[in-house]
């Protein structure tokens, strides 16, 4: 986790809970941040799906959208939000180095 000599001010070893508070910080941050650069129908939809928990069905009825068009944009989201996350965490990553 990090390199042995180097003080943190504390041991995630022995509160492993505040690792793990942390790391769910950190994913809210980058799911947050790729819901909010994505285009607007796809960031609607994916929002309404995976944290409104709302069905295909209820999306078509609080959009207007068709159910191959409600698709057709989760399919979209779900890609262009993989493709933003692979980009921001390639960046942090080599922003380490």
């Amino acid at each position: 986790m990090f390199e042995p000599g180097i003080d943190v001010g504390f041991d995630f070893r022995e509160n492993p809970a505040i690792f793990d508070a942390l790391k769910e910080t950190e994913q809210k941050f980058y799911i947050n941040e790729c819901l909010n650069r994505l285009p607007v129908n796809e960031s609607l939809v994916l929002r309404l799906f995976y944290l409104a928990e709302n069905s295909i069905k209820e999306i078509c009825e609080m959009t207007g959208w068709s159910e191959s068009n409600t698709k057709v944009h989760l399919h979209r989201g779900r890609k262009n939000m993989q493709e933003l996350l692979q980009k921001m965490l390639n960046t942090e990553v080599k922003s380490l180095y």
